[in-house]
């Protein structure tokens, strides 16, 4: 499992505009079963202007086995 964090500029000729992004995956392992834990993804900088979308993904990877649960999410800026 992994939590990841995308946030994307305006469309341009069609395309959206892919501008940071920020994941656990690789660097903080989600697994095994544990009683309530807080994860946290953070950007290197701030939201850059004109971004219009935030994304969070709960990415369920190939090595991912069991039940997830989710209490709360919150996004701080």
């Amino acid at each position: 499992m992994a939590i990841a964090l995308r946030c994307d500029g305006p469309e341009v000729n069609g395309q959206i505009q892919f501008s940071q992004f920020v994941t656990s995956q690789g660097t903080i392992p989600i697994k095994g079963t544990k009683d309530w834990t807080k994860y946290t993804v953070e950007l290197d900088q701030k939201v850059r202007p004109g971004i219009e979308t935030i994304n969070v993904y709960f990415l369920y990877l190939e090595d991912t086995s069991g039940t997830v649960y989710f209490d709360d999410a919150s996004l701080i800026y």
